[in-house]
């Protein structure tokens, strides 16, 4: 005889024993109820318990329909309401920061005062004071191009210096060939070639300089020719920072750089003298390596139409 015919076989039950499955009066889940006497092998029994959902410290039941589909997308609906203000809180305080401090997420450290400098063959410097009074003096060259030599974060769309270099000399030495500061998210761009031509724009709008007359670029920055022919491009925020940057050809055959700051984030080559992604070299090497050429040479194309390294051949297997 089968199990199922011993377990809930018609002849199973004496007289007067509960149904195998018997609702209680509520018309909730049925627990399966044992019979009351038995002489044969006992049925499964499985006590089924009113479910109770439970999310986020509360719980919810129902008498009538345990598994709502409405109470369950609610309670879910509101513990990732819960979670998505827990992270707005979190990333709500990302806004302050403590003086001397780095910058979240931004690579970029406090500095009550700092100066910074790109000249020559290019000699870098960087001289700076947290507000905690750490004093940073640090020199060395440096013949690359730099994408951010120098960047802050506490102005409108941010402040950039960078430079291009010019190829090497017999002895390998370089210099800036050109030097750009861009604010403003780049709606701002102003850059100086070593023969001391210069380019300004403003919103993607070529801007006119007049000597010793500062013109705005928008965002609260302002650049000026002066009597030398260099540029300053300078910058300041509602909480008393500053920034100001000139450019100068030097008459040998490239661009010199000076920068001062105060009460602000800084960041960029000068700072912290890494090669972050912005100055990854331009090598036009792929991203991934590829395969020798001896192995690629070994290799046999795939051909459908081929008997031998066909679909063909593979079914043959």
């Amino acid at each position: 005889m089968s199990v199922i015919n011993n377990a809930f076989g018609s002849g199973y039950a004496p007289p007067g024993a509960l149904s195998e499955f018997e609702l209680p009066a509520s018309g909730g889940f049925a627990q399966a109820a044992p019979p009351a006497s038995t002489s044969g092998p006992l049925p499964p029994y499985l006590p089924i318990e009113t479910p109770h959902l439970s999310v986020g410290g509360g719980t919810q039941s129902s008498q009538t329909d345990p598994w709502n589909f409405s109470a369950i997308m609610n309670a879910i609906g509101n513990a990732i309401s819960g979670l998505f203000q827990q992270l707005g809180s979190t990333l709500g305080g990302l806004g302050s920061q403590t003086p001397g401090a780095p910058a979240p997420g931004s690579g970029e450290s406090y500095f009550s005062s700092a100066a910074a400098s790109s000249v020559g063959d290019p000699h870098l410097s960087f001289d700076g004071k947290t507000s905690a009074g750490t004093s940073v003096d640090q020199k060395w060259d440096s013949m690359r191009s730099h994408a951010d030599l120098l960047c802050s974060d506490s102005f409108a769309g941010g402040y950039r210096v960078s430079t291009q270099v010019t190829a090497p000399n017999a002895k390998g030495a370089t210099q800036n060939a050109s030097a750009s500061v861009t604010a403003g998210g780049g709606a701002a761009s102003v850059t100086m070639e070593a023969n001391g031509s210069y380019a300004v724009t403003a919103g993607g709008s070529p801007v006119t300089l007049q000597r010793g007359q500062p013109a705005a670029l928008g965002n609260g920055e302002l650049v000026t020719l002066n009597a030398d022919g260099s540029l300053t491009v300078a910058d300041r925020n509602a909480q008393g920072g500053s920034i100001s940057t000139t450019l100068r050809a030097n008459g040998s055959g490239g661009v010199d750089v000076s920068t001062s700051a105060h009460q602000v984030d800084l960041g960029g080559y000068l700072v912290n003298q890494n090669e972050g992604p912005a100055n990854a070299p331009s090598t036009g090497a792929p991203a991934y390596p590829l395969l020798p050429p001896s192995m690629i040479s070994d290799l046999t194309p795939f051909d459908p139409e081929n008997a031998a390294t066909g679909l063909s051949s593979i079914e043959a297997l």
